[in-house]
């Protein structure tokens, strides 16, 4: 079904994602057919509430949990900044579809945070994470830097 959604249809999904060389394309791919398919779901089913419209997201956070296998075969994850890229975009497909006033954690009660927060505990006992993180680095680009030393 194709979505008609004129604020979705042509949306690049993930775009800032997709820029980072940190996360694989064909993993990305998959995640954004998950949007996709959330967003041909709401055209479909047109939830009538909230409460409805979090059952939808709650099932395509299922989905993304369900690729972090994919994104740690690849060497990447699905970690802090990946998160919040992927809430902006449940904000703006509930946004386009009616529900502005969706709160953000609703849309994806049920990420599968405890992977990315034992990596980074994990990571945060090192000495280079430590004055990688003093410096003010992001979560991503300090995973990617520990990595290929």
């Amino acid at each position: 079904m194709p979505i008609t959604n004129h604020q979705t249809a042509g949306y690049a999904f993930l775009q800032e994602m997709y820029e980072d060389p940190y996360y694989p394309d064909a993993v990305l791919d998959q995640c954004r057919a998950v949007l996709l398919r959330l967003c041909e779901t709401i055209e479909s089913d047109r939830p009538s509430d909230l409460a409805t419209l979090y059952v939808l997201t709650r099932a395509a956070t299922a989905e993304f949990n369900g690729l972090q296998a994919e994104f740690e075969a690849a060497g990447s994850e699905i970690e802090t900044v990946a998160r919040e890229l992927i809430a902006d975009d449940f904000c703006l497909i509930a946004s386009a579809y009616g529900f502005a006033e969706a709160d953000s954690e609703e849309l994806i009660a049920g990420r599968d945070c405890e992977r990315g927060v034992m990596a980074r505990k994990r990571m945060s006992s090192s000495p280079q994470t430590k004055a990688a993180t003093s410096a003010g680095w992001r979560t991503s680009a300090l995973e990617s830097a520990l990595r290929m030393s």
